[in-house]
């Protein structure tokens, strides 16, 4: 599960360093003159199109991420139900020599 979590603080740091790119090159927008902001305009739509497809790479990672992390989480309900099941085939066990010692002594 650290995996994952890394995965996902790497994810939102790449996510927070492009939005920040681009409030940067927004505010230039703003204060450049204007055949300046069409080259902005271009980096802009560039920067786009990279975070389009890091995060479209990133997305089978968090598939595979996500389904691994079922699969352990099922894994461990599953010993747990076992657990719960031994315990309660014992304590039915124990109930019924308990219930056959009493019959035996007329009790």
């Amino acid at each position: 599960m650290s995996k994952l979590r890394l995965f996902f603080a790497m994810l939102l740091l790449a996510l927070v360093a492009a939005a920040g790119a681009i409030l940067g090159i927004v505010l230039g927008l703003l204060l450049a003159r204007r055949e300046t902001r069409e080259e902005i305009l271009a980096r802009v739509r560039d920067l786009e199109e990279k975070l389009r497809a890091q995060i479209e790479e990133a997305k089978p990672k968090i598939s595979q991420s996500v389904e691994k992390g079922r699969k352990v989480a099922v894994s461990g309900l599953e010993r747990a139900q076992e657990k719960v099941d031994e315990y309660a085939d014992a304590l039915q066990a124990s109930l019924q020599t308990e219930e056959t010692a009493q019959h035996a002594t007329g009790q």
